[in-house]
């Protein structure tokens, strides 16, 4: 072929090498992410039995099993690394122990055969392992996971041949490393492994770091839940989605909220509001939605639910906050809020206008004393407003039926 061993052994070498300087340079810009440093120790053995490898092609039994025990440790990290990086712990020994197994192996026989076809099928067996452990969670939509589980799957079978060649013709396994025309082929293969595998481990980490930003840039930092730009996509998503009995938005205030800053101070604002958001959120059913849009204001979408229906859920949310009670400098604070509903059944799809009619609801709320939930349809004709409702008075033709709890 191509290249000869030798070059082929040095490319892996350096690969691994720089690779390795790659992990090392970012493991100290973000200390405390461990699969980093376990890919670097993990080049840094590999890189050290290939050298052996090349350098000494033939070495006696006893010694032979050493650079094989450094690849075998090299892919145990490379199983840590994964599922560390997955978020699933593993014990150090359950890492060591294939190593271990194989140099107790070692030291207790003399065939060279049986050592290759050994070291080939444990180093299979992890190969699949990593490639699995990648596999496993494609869900997050990674598209890199793909990637690195088909390469290690590759690397995998390659070394399942070469425990075959050990298996079944034992004639050819003169030295530790046969130099035949099949270790070529399993050093390109390497080869492939390395370099893809050191970009494609590079790029896993820069896509989850990507989604982990896009995340963050959809939550509030002060209470955890989705912000306004999340509670827009939502309604989006739900323009595409909408069936069955439709879905109802409801709109919250914390009554009072600025005597609360005013008196008690910011600090304990902010206590209120992560208060608040908690006890909504405990009671939630799987489908619904909780979302902090402003100050003191928050959304509610209530998935599946008949327009009767939405107007209890929204009241037992607001019931529950309702019992929140916030310490600050030995007073305590009782939190009322007032909602205020609309179903998408009374509005259709034009989520301004499914906005403003909750928005009305919610003024009318307030407007009748605080502390309770409006929920009403809107009347006849009334349709997408041009401007945002006024605060100075209520957008929607009176009466409008209110509840309050007791």
């Amino acid at each position: 072929m191509g290249l000869d061993n030798t070059t082929l052994f040095v490319a892996n070498i350096v690969i691994l090498i720089v690779a390795a300087a790659a992990y090392a340079w970012i493991w100290l810009r973000v200390q405390g992410e461990r699969h980093w440093l376990c890919w670097i120790v993990s080049n840094l053995m590999f890189a050290g039995a290939l050298t052996i490898y090349a350098a000494r092609p033939e070495l006696p039994v006893e010694l032979a099993i050493w650079p094989d025990a450094l690849l075998l440790l090299g892919f145990g990290l490379r199983l840590l690394a994964a599922r560390t990086f997955n978020g699933r712990a593993t014990a150090l020994w359950a890492v060591c122990a294939p190593a271990a197994c194989y140099v107790l192996m070692g030291m207790t026989t003399n065939s060279l055969s049986l050592n290759f076809a050994t070291v080939n099928t444990m180093l299979a067996l992890l190969g699949a392992a990593v490639g699995v452990e990648f596999w496993r969670d494609r869900a997050d939509g990674l598209p890199s996971r793909y990637a690195l589980a088909a390469i290690y799957g590759l690397m995998a079978l390659s070394f399942a041949l070469r425990s075959l060649q050990g298996l079944f013709i034992e004639d050819q396994i003169v030295t530790y490393i046969p130099y035949d025309i099949l270790l070529e082929i399993h050093l390109l293969v390497a080869l492939i492994y390395v370099a893809g595998g050191s970009v494609f481990v590079l790029s896993i980490a820069y896509e989850r770091r990507a989604v982990a930003l896009r995340q963050a840039a959809l939550l509030d930092p002060l209470t955890g839940l989705p912000n306004r730009r999340a509670f827009e996509m939502a309604l989006r998503a739900l323009k595409r989605e909408a069936d069955g009995k439709g879905f109802a938005l409801a709109l919250f205030d914390i009554d009072h909220f600025k005597r609360i800053n005013d008196r008690h101070g910011h600090t304990a604002g902010d206590e209120a509001l992560r208060h608040f958001a908690r006890a909504c959120t405990a009671v939630l059913r799987e489908t619904d939605r909780f979302f902090r849009i402003g100050g003191e204001e928050f959304a509610l979408i209530v998935a599946e639910v008949t327009p009767e229906e939405a107007g209890t859920v929204v009241e037992r949310v607001r019931a529950a906050a309702n019992g929140c009670v916030v310490e600050v400098h030995g007073h305590a604070l009782a939190l009322t809020a007032s909602a205020g509903v609309c179903h998408s059944a009374l509005v259709g799809l034009d989520f301004d206008s499914l906005i403003e009619a909750a928005d009305a609801q919610l003024y009318a709320a307030k407007n009748a004393g605080r502390d309770r939930t409006a929920s009403a349809p809107l009347p006849a004709g009334a349709g997408r407003r041009d401007k945002p409702p006024s605060r100075t008075g209520p957008p929607w033709p009176d009466p409008v039926p209110v509840t309050r709890t007791a």
